[in-house]
């Protein structure tokens, strides 16, 4: 489409709410399209239907990345103190790994339905003044 130079989504989770947010970066005259097309993208999800093989490739990246974490110090000590604070224990990597591999579809669209049921999206732009 060439909408945008880059886009990006992100989670933060705190222990009584979170954020879902996209982020990204276009060119003014692109604002109003680019806003419409994500909240598309993500009212999509419901209609089209995520695929079994998105899912398996998605849990297959994400112990990947949990895996290769556990050579860098840094991550393993966010990893646990992020642990510490939800669940008052640090929890192995084989027992995260076993745990994302019993991720299912239900468990995928019972939170997409929480998130995004209200379609209550807040919108935040920051635009050049010299393109208002």
């Amino acid at each position: 489409m060439g909408l945008c130079y880059s886009i990006s989504s992100s989670i933060h989770l705190d222990r009584n709410t979170g954020l879902f947010s996209v982020f990204t970066a276009t060119d003014p005259k692109n604002n109003k399209n680019i806003v419409e097309i994500i909240i598309d993208e993500i009212e999509n999800v419901k209609k089209d239907r995520i695929k079994d093989e998105e899912l398996e490739i998605a849990k297959a990246q994400f112990k990947a990345s949990i895996m290769f974490n556990q050579e860098n110090m840094s991550s393993i000590m966010k990893r646990n103190a992020s642990q510490y604070f939800w669940y008052n224990k640090i929890i192995s990597s084989q027992d995260v790994l076993k745990k994302i591999e019993k991720i299912n579809m239900k468990d995928i669209y019972d939170i997409y339905y929480k998130t995004f049921s209200d379609k209550n999206y807040s919108i935040y732009k920051i635009i050049p003044e010299d393109s208002k």
